[in-house]
């Protein structure tokens, strides 16, 4: 199982859904790492570099363009971008987990009309190529 914690419910967090992962048993759950939450919610940079790799299991990746409004809902369900192709520190996280050993599963999670109306190969070619410049 893998526990998400987002800014938008009650675990906000990397060290919240780390107690949750606790609490359930590391052989049982891991954590999830979705770039946006983490960009826009309350976790730091140090969070981010303890956690143990083991503890992860997978991250969803993306980029966000610049908010224009307070709606966070409507931000991360309408308004991410391939990677690179926004505000996000997309580098600085890559690295903060190869540099420590993570060769784990990174799903790229591209919220947006634009995107969502495209033809699924042409999605999934577009996205191997944004995402794979940060993780090979």
């Amino acid at each position: 199982m893998a526990v998400e914690f987002s800014p938008l419910g009650p675990v906000t967090s990397i060290s919240a859904g780390l107690e949750i992962v606790a609490v359930a048993g590391a052989e049982r759950a891991g954590l999830m790492i979705d770039t946006w939450h983490f960009s826009f919610g309350d976790s730091t940079w140090e969070d981010l570099a303890g956690v143990s790799v083991e503890q992860i299991a997978y991250v969803q990746f993306a980029d966000a363009l610049a908010p224009v409004s307070n709606d966070r809902v409507r931000e991360t369900m309408d308004r991410r971008a391939m990677p690179g192709d926004g505000i996000l520190e997309l580098d600085r996280f890559a690295s903060t987990l190869l540099d420590r050993g993570w060769d784990g599963l990174v799903s790229v999670e591209v919220l947006s009309r634009e995107l969502r109306e495209l033809p699924i190969p042409e999605f999934a070619r577009l996205a191997h190529v944004a995402a794979a410049r940060y993780w090979t």
